[in-house]
């Protein structure tokens, strides 16, 4: 890796030959005119509409925005594609709208003079800047790759993009983000990057979880450069603090496992423009007009579902207070079903009170009685959930039994058969069945993998972890944990990294591995007590803390852990998590 100033000569002539690959993300789209959102943007124009029917206090609705944006735009999608259906995603039409910028003009004139561009945007800007400079390209987009695709003139948009017209594939090219990369992606990428010059530009490179690891592989011999996108400074070499940012490390990997150079640099990414540019009218465009094919009829939920879709989203932003405030708005009059159900499932993951969690499933149990299958099943299905939360195993396993046999006969969507195979499986590992529980598990990964649905995903790694885990097979459970930790920092999910961190201290722990089990602990409460925000988990991570020092002999440690244990669990009212706590300390007092 140098880090030397950038060879403007040789950038430049490779771009004007068509010998170079841009690797482009939102940071190109980003800029006027196009001025198109990132990330939070992203997410902000989605969680509009369903704010609206609610009709929410303005405070409340900031709010709600505030710790809803912190979510990827792919979660909130899947979250809100679920429970809204194909609708979630008229917005992005109109967000995604824009006029090309000068960094779409520089684009198209590279892809005109036969250099290829690889994007993982959904919008249609350069091929907009394409065809208003008149020049020949081929794009391909998604999944929808053939063989033998020539290294010239090729835009390859890897996530798929909006310009399908149809709503439904605005929806699915959101979505595949999460299916991975597939054969014939990962052999064009090979042929798009592996022996070219290569320009990374406006990109993150956070897609821990398809493009990373591809590009990791790689066998880079040509020279690269990869500029670290930071607003409003000057271009420099990446070096002391900038190397410890999060967003340097994608760069920073690559440039270890590439054998080829990669020169790291980080500024403003439009400096770079004029750096590039191999002559003053290469790519400039004089007027281009936004895409007005993909423009989408406005759209807002009923009242009741859009709280239901809001409900499950501050779940998945662990925002349980907001959630609680959005169901007294939600339920002025007679709750609903579907309402109580999501309510459920806010108690129950937030964990405080899950009697209280139990009464309300039980109600929207009676409630669901002459409504549809789907309803009844998934009221039964969060009744498992929490009982065995609360340690009542047969009992959740005879509830995912109902769940199943009431769904199944209705043709229900495989989505809901799969969760309830899922909660299942955990029930069966409590009860030993283990060989039953890993076969649920790898049933449900499978679809998971299959339909692109990441969070699912990393959930059934950090299941299969736990029971190989208790079947003492060490490496598939450390292997199995490891890639559910990975997957969940790439979605942004501190409470279920911390989640598989614990895990992986519990498999150390078993091992008799103190320093390892005692550093995973350590890790997961931070995070528990930090961006986590997770109180009952950091209960339960002093006492597995408490386990090791008492193990490795330090008591006072020992001593100290359990009394932050025993004071967190009162804390979150577990009842179970101050009974062990309280023996942890008799143990201790008792110890010769």
């Amino acid at each position: 890796m140098r880090a030397t100033a950038i060879d403007e000569a040789y950038w430049r002539g490779v771009i004007r030959r068509g010998e170079a690959t841009f690797f482009v993300g939102a940071g190109v789209s980003a800029p006027p005119p196009s001025s198109l959102p990132l990330a939070a943007g992203l997410v902000a124009s989605l969680i509009a509409p369903v704010l609206e029917p609610l009709a929410l206090p303005a405070k409340l609705a900031r709010n709600i925005g505030r710790a809803l944006v912190s979510l990827r735009p792919e979660v909130i999608t899947d979250v809100l594609l679920e429970h809204l259906g194909i609708d979630a995603a008229r917005p992005l039409p109109h967000v995604l709208r824009g006029r090309p910028n000068a960094w779409h003009g520089l684009l198209a004139a590279a892809l005109g003079a036969g250099c290829c561009v690889i994007t993982t945007n959904f919008d249609t800007l350069i091929e907009q800047a394409c065809d208003a400079l008149g020049m020949r390209y081929r794009t391909v987009v998604g999944t929808a790759v053939e063989d033998g695709v020539a290294a010239k003139s090729t835009l390859l948009k890897i996530h798929g993009s909006i310009g399908g017209g149809a709503l439904e594939s605005v929806a699915l090219a959101v979505r595949q983000v999460g299916h991975g990369l597939s054969i014939t992606q990962t052999r064009l990428l090979q042929a798009l990057v592996e022996n070219r010059p290569l320009l990374v530009l406006g990109y993150s490179g956070r897609d821990d979880f398809d493009i990373l690891p591809a590009l990791l592989n790689l066998q880079r011999t040509a020279p690269g450069l990869w500029v670290v996108h930071e607003r409003g400074t000057a271009v420099r070499p990446v070096a002391g603090p900038a190397r410890r940012r999060s967003d340097a490390r994608p760069a920073i990997q690559c440039a270890r496992a590439w054998p080829g150079s990669l020169d790291l640099l980080i500024g403003e990414t439009s400096d770079m423009q004029d750096v590039l540019r191999p002559r003053r009218s290469f790519g400039r465009l004089r007027r281009a007009s936004p895409d007005a094919a993909s423009v989408v009829e406005p759209w807002l939920p009923d009242r009741e579902a859009a709280a239901v879709a809001l409900l499950y989203a501050l779940v998945e932003a662990r925002a349980f207070e907001l959630a609680t405030q959005v169901f007294r708005q939600a339920t002025k009059s007679r709750p609903s079903s579907r309402i109580l159900i999501a309510r459920a499932v806010v108690l129950e993951k937030y964990g405080t009170d899950l009697r209280a969690a139990a009464a309300v499933a039980r109600k929207a149990r009676t409630i669901s009685k002459n409504e549809s299958a789907d309803i009844r099943a998934l009221a039964l299905d969060q009744s498992g959930v929490i009982a065995r939360r609360r340690g009542l195993h047969r009992l959740a396993l005879r509830f995912y039994d109902q769940a199943l046999k009431t769904a199944k006969p209705s043709n229900s969507p495989e989505w809901l058969l799969m969760q309830i195979r899922s909660h299942r499986a955990v029930a069966l590992e409590y009860l030993d069945r283990r060989a039953d529980a890993l076969r649920e598990h790898r049933r449900v990964a499978k679809y998971e993998q299959r339909t692109g649905d990441l969070r699912g995903y990393a959930k059934s790694l950090n299941n299969i972890g736990i029971v190989h885990m208790n079947q003492r097979q060490w490496k598939p459970a450390i292997a199995a944990l490891e890639q559910s930790c990975a997957l969940k920092r790439d979605l942004g999910d501190p409470r279920g990294i911390a989640q598989s961190l614990h895990n992986l201290g519990k498999l150390h722990f078993l091992r008799e591995d103190y320093p390892s089990a005692e550093s995973a602990f350590m890790e997961s409460l931070r995070l528990r007590l930090g961006r986590g925000r997770d109180d009952h988990g950091a209960a339960q991570s002093y006492v597995a803390l408490a386990y090791v020092a008492l193990k490795a002999g330090k008591f006072e440690d020992a001593e100290q852990y359990a009394t932050r244990a025993l004071e967190a669990h009162v804390a979150c009212g577990d009842q179970r998590g101050v009974t062990q706590a309280r023996g942890l300390l008799r143990a201790l007092e008792l110890r010769p």
